[in-house]
């Protein structure tokens, strides 16, 4: 895992220099592997990371101060808009088969998507960490799970078999396009 270390300043005021925040993260158990400098300016690499930098600066969502640093974590609140006339649970349904599995399964419908290349700072962002952009939709979606740490995935509304989406194990043999 790779992560950029201006992008890693977006969570945390951090003025020290990347290579002591190495050595601070490295003194906290997390295994650095290196630094490098780039096309995207420094970046800083950890063995065998799950998550982006929130995850790095110590865990957002539980709102907690990077132990490598003491600095308190600037806040992120996301809070999408929903239309008032054109509510997600009115146009897709969504079920959980398998709730031992995922406890929790949202939706979003957004229209006049158009698919093509993602913006240059976002491109950076992704390359910055070790990944190829594909296209706007999904990069948004590898953007989320890097910065946030939660994973997203993206649907063709007009795809989806009765605007619905079901969550469950594979059945035995089954492929994905057959679900």
């Amino acid at each position: 895992m790779k992560v950029a270390y201006n992008w890693l300043k977006e969570f945390v005021d951090v003025t020290a220099p990347a290579e002591e925040i190495a050595s601070r993260l490295a003194l906290s158990g997390t295994n650095i592997a290196g630094i490098e400098n780039g096309a995207h300016g420094t970046v800083m690499m950890r063995k065998s990371a799950p998550t982006g930098p929130t995850v790095w600066a110590c865990s957002a969502s539980r709102g907690k101060s990077p132990r490598f640093t003491q600095l308190p974590l600037k806040h992120i609140a996301p809070r999408p808009a929903e239309s008032r006339s054109a509510k997600a649970s009115d146009a897709v349904s969504v079920k959980i088969e398998a709730p031992e599995l995922c406890g929790r399964f949202t939706a979003r419908v957004v229209r006049g998507v158009k698919i093509q290349p993602s913006p240059t700072w976002l491109k950076n962002r992704l390359e910055a960490a070790g990944m190829a952009s594909i296209s706007n939709v999904v990069d948004i979606s590898n953007y989320v799970l890097l910065e946030l740490g939660h994973p997203l995935h993206t649907f063709d509304f007009d795809l989806l078999r009765n605007h619905s989406i079901v969550v469950r194990c594979a059945k035995a043999g089954e492929k994905a396009e057959d679900a």
